[in-house]
């Protein structure tokens, strides 16, 4: 009768030991063994002082984390009785979570993803939710992911990937909200011309200042308090120089036009500029 043990595993190789009475001392005697019923193997035998051999057999080039069926048998004459033994080769240690994970809004449509490198990683996958779920992978520990949608909440998770370890768990989510998408140009709703009379109603220098309003919230500022023009009362130098104060504090990459004192000329280059340097905020 043959006895198996298990000595020794790790991921790749399993040693086992083989024991029992045996005629190993002499030409018709030994062990053997074999694993997932593939060729038989034989042992060097030892003899033991109390009439037991033994001897041992390494299996090599195993698969980690998988489970293997060892049998091992005696000689006494002929091969008698089987004793097997399931082994388990040990599996790799799964790969680090990745730590440090940062999301940043740098455009109302992009968002930047950093986190700490995990060592032995070869890729990375970054996956975003709201409310539709998303994901990339990268080679990089950080990710500039565009065409986002502007005033939205994005949650965001990172895990590693290495050929040893697999996949990591996900790391701790964090979330970012996109800024406001910069407002569509502000249009006259009749053309200003030069050289030519021009009317401006109530109603659109009232849209105007909305507007205005648009492009603040979205430079994050707070909403401009503008004395409203009504329809049928005068139209005050104050009217105008609100509504060039609230552009000129959102620094436009177009020259606003100068203030105006009351019972001065506004010209249409003027008002056109305004409309202008009001749509040239970024």
């Amino acid at each position: 009768m043959a006895y198996v043990s298990t000595i020794d595993f790790g991921q790749n190789y399993i040693t086992v030991d083989i024991s029992g009475l045996s005629q190993a001392q002499n030409k018709y005697g030994g062990f053997r063994v074999r694993i997932n019923n593939g060729p038989w193997q034989s042992i060097s035998v030892q003899s033991g002082y109390t009439g037991y051999d033994s001897g041992n057999y390494t299996f090599y080039n195993l698969s980690a984390g998988t489970t293997y069926y060892i049998e091992g048998q005696a000689y006494t004459n002929a091969w008698y009785d089987v004793d097997a033994k399931w082994v388990t080769t040990s599996s790799p240690p799964k790969t680090a979570t990745p730590t440090n994970f940062k999301m940043t809004a740098t455009k109302s449509t992009e968002i930047y993803f950093e986190w700490s490198s995990v060592s032995g990683a070869t890729k990375y996958e970054v996956a975003i939710y709201s409310p539709f779920s998303m994901s990339r992978e990268v080679a990089t520990s950080y990710l500039s992911w565009g065409n986002l949608s502007p005033s939205t909440t994005y949650y965001g998770y990172v895990r590693a990937y290495s050929s040893s370890g697999g996949w990591s768990d996900w790391s701790s989510w964090t979330y970012v909200t996109t800024p406001q998408g910069k407002p569509v140009d502000f249009v006259w709703d009749s053309s200003k011309t030069s050289g030519f009379n021009f009317n401006i109603s109530a109603a659109e220098w009232q849209k105007l200042q909305q507007k205005i309003n648009e492009f603040r919230l979205y430079k994050e500022l707070i909403a401009y308090n503008f004395s409203v023009p009504s329809k049928g009362n005068i139209f005050y130098a104050t009217h105008y120089n609100e509504v060039r104060n609230a552009i000129f504090g959102m620094n436009p990459t177009t020259t606003i036009p100068m203030y105006r004192n009351s019972k001065e000329i506004i010209y249409a280059s003027e008002i056109n500029r305004l409309r202008d340097s009001l749509n040239s905020i970024t």
